[in-house]
């Protein structure tokens, strides 16, 4: 990932917080602002993906976690093996220190390259708290930064 691929998540990050404070973008809604960042960067050919972190279930694939009574954890920006939430670029072993400390799992189940597709969004509105949908971020990112990867 090159400089500039970081320094446009980084902003497109401080234009959510901006329009919608930095509590909108955490708990329950990581999932759809990760979601809407995902989709918003996929527009200009930036392949983004998304990552999800979860106690641990028996789904062989992502589109198996729909069959689960899932506790997702927390749900990321992921570009070239790179992650970043509302807190900007984090590590896996960050994340499970974040499993750790809030949810006292060490040991988390870790899905890297979720597409944000149908199916990924399905997956975080059943399974988290959300109050801000990822269209609405999606239009956010759109006013606050056009995509030029």
């Amino acid at each position: 990932m090159s400089e500039r691929h970081e320094a446009t998540i980084l902003a497109l990050i401080a234009a959510a917080e901006a329009e919608h404070g930095f509590d909108a973008l955490s708990g329950g809604n990581c999932g759809q602002f990760a979601i809407g960042m995902a989709r918003h960067l996929r527009s200009s050919g930036t392949p983004a993906n998304l990552a999800f972190l979860n106690r641990k279930t028996e789904a062989e694939d992502v589109s198996g976690l729909l069959r689960e009574e899932l506790d997702l954890y927390h749900v990321v920006l992921e570009l070239d093996g790179r992650y970043f939430d509302c807190t900007g670029k984090v590590d896996a072993d960050g994340l499970i220190g974040f499993s750790l400390r809030e949810y006292g799992d060490g040991d988390p189940e870790f899905w890297t390259e979720v597409e944000p597709d149908e199916t990924a969004r399905r997956i975080v509105s059943q399974n988290t708290a959300w109050t801000i949908e990822w269209c609405d971020f999606l239009e956010t990112f759109a006013r606050g930064q056009s995509p030029s990867l």
